[in-house]
């Protein structure tokens, strides 16, 4: 027996050992469930990569509003322009057979895209040309070649009539990546939904697994003074009959060092596990591998819960109701259903042909002269009255296949997620009924792992009184001391799915996240009650 003991001794100092190396008792940072939900929404990484898909969404938002943009054009260009004069006109150009010049085009414009399909555009170009030969020539028949200025100011106005036409097509690709873009908003608020969800299971794993190995150290510890000191009572209280003593009582000596046995190896095991919730839980907070050893969760005590007063079959609608109005994947695909009708409403008009009608309005002006007034002077200077055209335009591909390959790819991607849509609502549906079900018995386990504790108690409370009278007895000491600690940790692991099960409803129904799209936050207070 002496040999036992110091074994035992020697795994209890080798677990301490191992105890201190992984910082479980000597961590610099105390996480309750509300520093937990904080921490993992600033540092989980798959949030941070979902704020980058919306980020991507919002650009895309941009790209497409961008095709509205004011555009405003300009351009400046000079060239040696030599160009010949046909031979029955030379004489009108004092015979020269070409005519050199310098020319200088300068451009100007402003150009709009509207979502009713209408585009307009403003633009003023004035043109200054410079002769370069014939000066002599002129001179002789006393005519002065001088820098002449011209100008051209033209309205342009196209009006689809057909395909292109109306918000309905032209503004469509804006207002379905503005629907993209609040569908990625809430995909971002499901993600830290699942997130949240993941960490407060983790944080609760983490408590149970720390209670465990509690209630087990204490075990063993209850269990290793009862043996001391039925070792006192039964084997050292007469020293000339220990090795009769011994021998009398064999069993219940053999039987109590294979139960401080089990127990030093369950008080390794649940350090083990203990440690395995530990990253579990600093995984799911997303918290750099180096901060590992730095978490420590607090002496915060499992949520306390209600009767809930509500029937199954009440309870079941009503949070299949709150599921309906508030998950935000379920708004997500509802929305990215909202852009796809937009696009398949844009892909039917636009298989109609192109008619446009286009109306030009404007006036020409000139000016003479190589000074810088004359050319800003062509303007408004020597202009004879307006310029007014219209014309109608028509196009369109007799197959048509383009068009028509657009709106039937856009209608079955329509199709898809509807029926996603539906697939979604049926897997809430189901998934609240188990909840449902599961509070029922949960709430009944929690009962039952109450009372058991509470009659296991007195009972072991009473048998050490007896063991220490009579040693057989401590046979049934260890079997209702295990007893015990069982009930112990049931207890735990009921109260545990309680809290997580409270978590789930929150997550299924919706209303695990509250704030809006830019803000994200939990409500605790919705984490203590159904």
């Amino acid at each position: 027996m002496k040999n036992n003991n110091k074994k035992y001794k020697k795994i209890v100092a080798e677990l301490l050992v191992f105890l201190a190396s992984t910082n479980i008792g000597h961590a610099d940072e105390v996480y309750d469930l509300a520093r937990v939900i904080n921490s993992t929404l600033i540092q989980a990484p798959e949030i941070l990569q979902q704020q980058a898909a919306v980020e991507g969404a919002e650009a895309g938002v941009k790209v497409q509003t961008g095709q509205f943009d004011h555009q405003v054009l300009s351009s400046y260009s000079t060239k040696l322009s030599n160009a010949p004069i046909i031979s029955y006109n030379q004489s009108g150009f004092f015979n020269l057979s070409y005519l050199q010049s310098y020319q200088h085009l300068l451009q100007a414009g402003i150009l709009k895209q509207f979502r009713t399909g209408i585009s307009a555009g403003f633009s003023v170009n004035v043109l200054r040309t410079d002769p370069l030969n014939g000066q002599s020539q002129a001179n002789a028949q006393g005519v002065d070649l001088t820098t002449s200025n011209q100008s051209n100011v033209n309205f342009q106005l196209n009006i689809p009539l057909l395909k292109g036409a109306t918000e309905e097509s032209a503004g469509a690709a804006e207002k379905a990546a503005i629907l993209q873009y609040k569908a990625a908003q809430n995909d971002l608020s499901f993600v830290i939904s699942s997130i949240v969800l993941n960490a407060i299971n983790a944080y609760w794993d983490y408590k149970v697994a720390e209670e465990t190995l509690e209630i087990n150290r204490i075990s063993e510890q209850r269990v290793q003074e009862w043996a001391d000191k039925a070792k006192q009572l039964f084997i050292q209280k007469d020293p000339a009959h220990v090795k009769e003593m011994r021998e009398k009582y064999r069993a219940e000596i053999d039987a109590v060092l294979a139960y401080l046995a089990g127990k030093h190896l369950s008080v390794v095991a649940s350090t083990q596990l203990l440690e395995q919730a530990k990253i579990a839980l600093t995984v799911a907070m997303g918290t750099p591998y180096n901060d590992f050893g730095m978490v420590k969760v607090s002496v915060e005590q499992f949520p306390k819960f209600d009767t809930v007063n509500l029937s199954p079959e009440q309870l079941n609608k009503s949070w299949v109701a709150q599921a309906i109005e508030n998950r935000a994947d379920l708004k997500a695909i509802n929305l990215r259903q909202d852009a796809n009708n937009v696009l398949v409403k844009k892909y039917t008009r636009d298989l109609m042909p192109q008619l446009d009608v286009s109306l030009n309005a404007g006036y020409q002006g000139l000016s003479e002269g190589a000074s810088a007034s004359t050319f800003g002077d062509a303007v408004y200077r020597n202009v004879p009255g307006p310029n007014l055209a219209g014309q109608l335009s028509f196009a369109y591909p007799l197959e048509n296949n383009t068009q028509e390959g657009l709106l039937a790819s856009q209608k079955a991607l329509s199709r898809n997620t509807r029926i996603g849509i539906g697939q979604l609502e049926r897997t809430i549906s189901a998934q609240i009924d188990v909840d449902v079900s599961l509070l029922t018995r949960r709430m009944a386990e929690e009962s039952m792992a109450e009372k058991a504790v509470a009659f296991y108690q007195p009972a072991v409370n009473e048998l050490v009184e007896r063991a220490m009278k009579e040693a057989p007895k401590l046979l049934n000491l260890l079997e209702y001391e295990d007893r015990l600690v069982q009930a112990k940790v049931g207890r735990l692991q009921v109260k545990s799915a309680l809290a997580k099960l409270i978590a789930e409803v929150r997550f299924q129904t919706g209303t695990l996240i509250i704030g809006n799209d830019e803000n994200h936050a939990v409500d605790i207070n919705g984490l203590n009650g159904f």
